[in-house]
């Protein structure tokens, strides 16, 4: 049995790595979604605190992303998973024990976080793409010192996993507006706008073509900022050398790297309700009557939302959601599943032997 042959699909799909720090996975993540802004795709980590963390910061940043970890309840899961299947998300990002099971046929791209510590992991993650006839991607971010196990996978699945350069800020901009134009000619015109056509002419008629087609992309792209030090990578990371700086793969939120400080709850409040993350961190923030920073990790889907505080805040958080009523529609707060977003400190505890396992 050759291992990798059924799973991975390895004619179906074209296998890459890319050379980044460990801190520059995120920057990485960013680079790969700029060059493909149609990728349907999943995004494996190694933890679930970072599969939320990863997930939070797509969000932010205005992808349709959402995570899959066990600390969901199997509703949870299960919503997340549906959205999925119906591409309302477009980025899964999961853990390998939660994604057990997936099986979705038009995922572009497998986007590896991390290596795994096992190749038949790799070779599982991967065959989650190139399926139905279609050509997939799989994507390994891999630092100079792991880079020897990128021949260890290829000897097992015989294949070739190429190395890709990242790309510039000016390119992935460039790839960007190409983009957006081609959406643009394509759109499909809707005849209820015919009447206002003459009045927007007129609203425009003192601004010339360049100046109107500049501020159209500054709106579009106002998040955008076309600075080398965003997307660079630099020769002390390919050497091996993570850089000391705290590059944007670094979370700023200070909260996060305290797990055992905070609770994560479910409100069943979403999109549909006109929420974004930032709207609903406001109300629950304001309806708690809590400090800006006491609510945090906000990830709004479309019939349902997460939300973190820290312990200290859980009897007020459940007992003020209680038979609370908002425009006649009862609103739910739960904690999740084990109280919390992320798994307790494994420090300490002694480990199974796994001398069967393959390691690379």
């Amino acid at each position: 049995i050759t291992v990798g042959t059924k799973n991975a699909g390895t004619k179906s799909v074209d296998h890459q790595y890319f050379i980044v720090g460990g801190r520059e996975r995120y920057s990485a993540l960013r680079a790969v979604l700029g060059m493909n802004p149609d990728i349907f795709g999943c995004v494996f980590c190694r933890t679930k605190i970072e599969t939320q963390k990863v997930a939070e910061k797509l969000i932010q940043d205005g992808h349709k992303a959402a995570a899959l970890h066990g600390d969901l309840s199997q509703n949870q899961r299960d919503a997340v998973m549906q959205s999925f299947r119906k591409k309302k998300i477009q980025l899964l990002i999961a853990t390998d024990v939660a994604a057990r099971g997936i099986d979705v046929d038009d995922i572009t791209h497998v986007i590896n976080y991390q290596l795994p510590d096992e190749i038949e992991t790799y070779t599982h993650r991967s065959g989650r793409t190139g399926r139905a006839g279609k050509l997939g991607t799989s994507i390994i971010f891999v630092t100079k010192s792991d880079r020897r196990k990128i021949k260890l996978i290829e000897n097992k699945l015989q294949t070739k996993i190429t190395e890709i350069e990242m790309p510039s800020a000016e390119v992935i901009f460039k790839n960007k507006v190409e983009h957006w134009i081609e959406q643009i000619k394509n759109t499909t015109v809707k005849s209820d706008f015919h009447p206002f056509i003459e009045q927007t002419v007129k609203g425009f008629e003192d601004l010339d073509k360049e100046t109107l087609i500049e501020l159209l992309l500054s709106r579009e792209f106002r998040s955008f900022e076309l600075h080398p030090k965003e997307l660079s990578f630099s020769d002390d990371n390919r050497n091996g050398r993570e850089s000391s700086s705290r590059s944007e793969g670094r979370f700023s939120d200070k909260v996060i790297n305290a797990p055992g400080d905070k609770d994560r709850f479910f409100i069943n409040l979403g999109s549909r309700d006109q929420y974004e993350w930032t709207t609903l961190k406001d109300f629950v923030r304001s309806y708690l009557k809590l400090g800006m920073d006491d609510v945090f990790q906000v990830e709004v889907m479309k019939n349902f939302s997460f939300f973190s505080t820290h312990k200290k805040h859980r009897d007020l958080v459940l007992k003020s959601f209680e038979n609370l009523n908002l425009d006649n529609r009862n609103i739910s707060v739960e904690l999740t599943k084990k109280g919390k977003t992320f798994p307790p400190s494994s420090r300490g505890k002694k480990t199974k032997n796994t001398k069967s396992k393959k390691k690379y």
